[in-house]
């Protein structure tokens, strides 16, 4: 048998185990533990390497990338999400060391990463490589995966 293994930068693995445990997460929350996670990186640097980050998980079929208007939820097509652009959509506040929303005009609502099954597969090899335990998704009867 033949063991696939997968690369991914620590960064990458932070979002996919942020989605781990309940397979959505909105992409603020993940902002905001990615600074917490990689202090030494700049708020700029945070969200240009999210938003790679998050293009990479995506065009690997780990994650799809929703939008949240109120109570409804609503998958964005390719082309939205390409054309998005974190740094227009979120901002670091230096007065008071947090991260918020951005008004904008690309974009109304909350952005939301949902984890894919290709996304559970990635997980699980993470972990088969790590020699440390890390977290995998763990089906829950209420969640199903896209």
């Amino acid at each position: 048998m033949v063991q696939r293994k997968v690369k991914t930068t620590p960064l990458q693995r932070e979002i996919l185990w942020s989605l781990a445990e309940n397979a959505n997460e909105s992409v603020l929350n993940i902002i905001v533990k990615l600074q917490t996670v990689f202090p030494k990186l700049s708020s700029k640097e945070i969200l240009n390497e999210a938003a790679l980050s998050i293009g990479i998980l995506r065009r690997m079929g780990c994650l799809y990338v929703a939008g949240r208007i109120g109570a409804e939820i609503k998958w964005l097509q390719w082309e939205i999400v390409d054309s998005l652009v974190l740094n227009d959509l979120f901002e670091f506040d230096e007065r008071d060391g947090s991260w918020q929303a951005k008004a904008s005009d690309a974009f109304q609502g909350e952005l939301i990463l949902h984890l894919t099954q290709g996304g559970v597969i990635v997980l699980e090899l993470i972990a088969q490589q790590s020699l440390t335990p890390t977290p995998v998704w763990k089906s829950k009867d209420n969640v199903s995966l896209g």
